[in-house]
């Protein structure tokens, strides 16, 4: 799932001129320039009929960082990223992806080091079922 994520996500209409600077699992560089898309696992729970997995659901959060007073580039972002994966067929090596989409929103402001940073996006739950 994470290589479908980053794949949907590495594109000209969230990466760019303008737009973010990259797309990191978990965390990005130190040293990267903002904004940054940054997405990862939160959870994930396997559903069982006899005999063996009928599903997994995968929840993951996929935000947008943004230095600075205003979220405005963070949010154009955010809402860029929910209509690319929402309801979309990834490709998930091993599984037929059978939902993806938003179950709650994120933003919060966090200040570090004389530095204001806003985090836009939303947490994302995918079902996807074994092939």
């Amino acid at each position: 799932m994470d290589a479908a994520l980053y794949a949907a996500l590495n594109v000209a209409s969230v990466v760019g001129a303008g737009k973010a600077t990259g797309v990191h699992r978990f965390r990005a560089p130190l040293t990267a320039n903002l904004p940054v898309v940054v997405f990862g696992l939160m959870d994930s729970e396997d559903a069982y009929v006899m005999p063996g997995r009928a599903f997994v659901r995968m929840n993951y959060m996929i935000k947008v960082i943004e230095a600075g007073l205003s979220a405005s580039t963070a949010a154009t972002l955010a809402d860029t990223i929910d209509s690319l994966i929402t309801n979309v067929a990834l490709t998930v090596t091993g599984y037929t992806l059978m939902v993806g989409r938003r179950v709650r929103l994120i933003g919060y402001i966090e200040d570090a080091d004389s530095e204001t940073y806003q985090h836009v996006g939303g947490e994302y739950e995918f079902m996807l079922d074994p092939t």
